[in-house]
């Protein structure tokens, strides 16, 4: 039975046996995937495949359906190698782990042997050599990129944090203003009760006019309440205006953190390729200076 058609079923098995299956294969650029899969445009499914991992980096299923598609079709075992290794890394405990482990091989052996082939012409191994240090300054810059990612995911965390903290304080400020609202109605009701007891007094009575006195003295310091009460309602209201505002800032803040954290996944994908490319050439690199002594008995 061919190696793709075992991929394939693990593949599907995978997703059959998984609780998020529905949404891996029902997702349209799964969907075109498997359509371009099978009409052979492999280029075209592979594009599809890159595509589904930008959005969802950490599906074992489409890294064993890329990883297939790599070796199989694409002739491409640096990239076959580094998706078999994902799948291991997202799904270590896997029914297929075993298999998965002796594809690597095969594709690490497959090659080695097109290195070797390759790579006899000293003038290939200068480039060979030239090529590793390419890779080795693309990989420092995308690990400077990758440094300044976190910073920047670490800054917006901060920010959030800040933003929701005075959310927090400005809606226990919008829950004051019911209350302040609640206390000046009973006051202007201490107010009408005073007023209306004031007015059944007779000047005339001496303890009436005491009465009178103490309840002027009263409405006057109610009144004064009621003036703070309706400062304090201003301010609150003031303050509960901003809420729409600092919530829009907010989620603005939780929307660019998460472009952030995508472009952060992806830098670290594409760290993790580099290095794998990366050890690997240093690897035949050093496989083919070993072997290259044997070049002048064969030209004899």
């Amino acid at each position: 039975m061919p190696k793709t058609f075992l991929v394939i079923l693990f593949v599907m098995l995978f997703i059959i046996g998984c609780n998020d299956g529905p949404n891996e294969t029902s997702h349209p650029l799964f969907v075109k995937y498997r359509k371009a899969h099978d009409s052979r445009k492999y280029s075209e499914a592979s594009e599809y495949l890159k595509r589904y991992l930008k959005v969802r980096p950490d599906s074992a299923p489409a890294h064993l359906a890329m990883a297939a598609l790599c070796e199989e079709n694409l002739d491409d075992q640096l990239s076959a190698i580094f998706h078999y290794r994902r799948f291991l890394e997202i799904e270590p405990h896997s029914a297929q782990r075993h298999d998965v482990r002796k594809w690597i091989e095969a594709a690490e052996k497959r090659y080695y042997y097109k290195a070797k082939i390759k790579f006899n012409d000293p003038e290939d191994i200068a480039s060979l050599q030239n090529t590793i240090y390419e890779f080795e300054q693309t990989l420092k810059l995308a690990q400077n990129e990758n440094r300044r990612q976190s910073a920047l995911v670490n800054e917006r965390r901060e920010k959030i944090a800040e933003l929701e903290h005075e959310l927090k304080l400005k809606n226990i400020e919008a829950t004051d203003v019911s209350i302040l609202k609640e206390q000046l109605k009973e006051r202007n009701e201490v107010i009408v009760r005073l007023e209306i007891e004031r007015k059944s007094l007779s000047l005339s009575d001496k303890e009436k006019e005491n009465r009178l006195s103490e309840l002027r003295e009263s409405i006057k310091n109610q009144n004064a309440v009621v003036a703070e009460l309706r400062e304090k309602l201003v301010t609150s209201q003031k303050e509960a205006a901003k809420i729409p505002e600092l919530s829009q800032q907010l989620e603005k803040l939780k929307q660019e953190l998460a472009e952030t954290q995508m472009k952060l996944t992806n830098i670290k994908l594409q760290n993790q390729s580099l290095l794998l490319e990366s050890e690997l050439k240093q690897e035949k690199n050093h496989a083919q200076t070993t072997i290259s002594p044997e070049n002048p008995s064969t030209n004899q």
